[in-house]
């Protein structure tokens, strides 16, 4: 039985980062995939590097990134309104500090909570909308 950690570990590398957001809302908006075809096959290798030092528990890593990745994909019609340049140079900001946290995690054990650092994506957004505007 794969250990709870491993998988967590590995879903926080695919899924935190610029591009599972970015790639996400592209292929939602424009109905352009090209950017998740790309962080498919980044994620493929990732994943079987992971799996290979850390256990087979990586592999389920699939199962969030499907939920977060085809969320996004369908709401972003929705929230066509509220993604402006700057929500998404925002997201994409918060998505490569906190996949560089992951990645030193990594290199030099466990230094930083990634897990508790999900809330900044969602503030990040707040930020652009409604304080970004009035400076």
């Amino acid at each position: 039985m794969p250990g709870i950690g491993t998988v967590v570990n590995a879903s926080l590398v695919v899924c935190v980062g610029a591009m599972a957001i970015v790639g996400a809302i592209q292929d939602g908006l424009l109905h352009d995939p090209s950017t998740l075809y790309a962080k498919a096959l980044l994620d493929f290798l990732i994943i079987l590097i992971m799996a290979s030092t850390q256990g087979i528990g990586c592999l389920f890593s699939f199962l969030p990134v499907a939920v977060l990745q085809g969320g996004v994909t369908l709401l972003a019609g929705l929230l066509e309104p509220v993604l402006t340049d700057s929500v998404l140079t925002d997201l994409s900001l918060v998505g490569n500090v906190m996949i560089a946290a992951v990645g030193l995690n990594l290199i030099f054990g466990k230094k930083f909570r990634v897990g508790n650092m999900l809330p900044a994506v969602v503030l990040a957004v707040l930020y652009s909308i409604f304080i970004a505007p009035r400076l």
